[in-house]
């Protein structure tokens, strides 16, 4: 959870609506702490993107 706390907490300096990732557990993992963390940023995988 500490990683997962730092990594949003990066997040939250940026002006990203959206955050991009190849790895499905990835998604899994940004999704919960965006909305641990109630960010308004959708996380997405690559392929959704393009």
């Amino acid at each position: 959870m500490q990683v997962l706390d730092r990594k949003m907490e990066n997040l939250k300096k940026t002006v990203a609506d959206v955050l991009v990732t190849t790895c499905p557990a990835c998604i899994i993992q940004l999704s919960y702490g965006v909305r641990r963390h109630g960010l308004r940023v959708e996380v997405k995988h690559l392929t959704e993107v393009l």
